[in-house]
């Protein structure tokens, strides 16, 4: 339970065993994904919270989704193969989607609203651009390289396959790769595109268009985070324990 919680516990521990609490990190902006190794001391130090207002906001979630409002699925208790299709056919084909989407609305609101705020759509589309190149790279590596590793290493943990070989060495090193640059990074980039936009602070003369490419932004946004959560967190952890036990190297 949320109780036992103390100011020692790092967010990984508390969103991998109650998903139902992103809501309150989404809240009061604490990472949650790639800043999942701090402790609730530090998270409320850092965003001025006192420890014991953040402890109830995660104790009334907890309660609140608990009960019959909002089912979100505990996936540390689910093999990770089953997992790594989740975050495949959902937060990549969300990517794929939301990306191309958000550059064709980009330019009808340029055509539109260019003259005024120019800057800011210039900004954004250097920015989305370098952006959907990293993540796809990104999208890539998992899909051919280490999705495969983690269903074939599951597999074999059943024995009912053949020892697979495990990618860079040993499955660590990748995900380190993933975790230090490339999930930080993307992190990064759009917490950037916040900071930029005054939190998505619409101007007075923004239409409906303009009001989108802001909210499919902040999609993005809420997306990737829960999908960096998942691997950083769930996911990652669980392959290199499971390449352990295996005795893979």
């Amino acid at each position: 339970m949320i109780e036992v919680f103390n100011e020692d516990t790092t967010i990984r521990e508390i969103i991998a065993t109650y998903p139902q609490t992103r809501s309150v990190f989404e809240k009061f902006g604490i990472d949650y994904c790639c800043g999942g190794l701090k402790d609730l001391r530090t998270v409320s130090e850092e965003k001025k919270i006192s420890l014991e207002t953040l402890r109830a906001e995660l104790k009334d979630a907890f309660q609140i989704t608990s009960s019959d409002k909002q089912k979100v699925k505990d996936w540390s208790k689910e093999n990770l193969s089953e997992l790594a299709d989740y975050i495949e056919n959902n937060h990549h084909g969300f990517m794929k989607k939301q990306i191309p989407e958000l550059k064709d609305l980009m330019v009808k609101v340029t055509r539109v609203h260019g003259d005024r705020h120019g800057k800011i759509f210039a900004y954004l589309n250097l920015v989305l651009d370098s952006f959907w190149v990293e993540i796809w790279e990104h999208m890539l590596k998992e899909e051919h390289v280490l999705f495969p590793y983690i269903r074939n290493l599951e597999t074999y943990s059943l024995e009912k396959g053949e020892k697979p070989l495990p990618p860079y060495g040993t499955v660590a090193n990748i995900i380190r790769h993933m975790e230090r640059y490339e999930h930080a990074n993307a992190g990064q980039t759009l917490l950037d595109i916040r900071e930029y936009t005054e939190n998505y602070l619409l101007p007075s003369d923004a239409c409906y268009s303009f009001k989108a490419l802001y909210d499919g932004l902040q999609s993005l946004e809420k997306d990737l985070h829960e999908h960096i959560h998942l691997e950083n967190n769930i996911l990652f952890p669980g392959t290199i324990e499971l390449e352990k036990n295996c005795q893979i190297i």
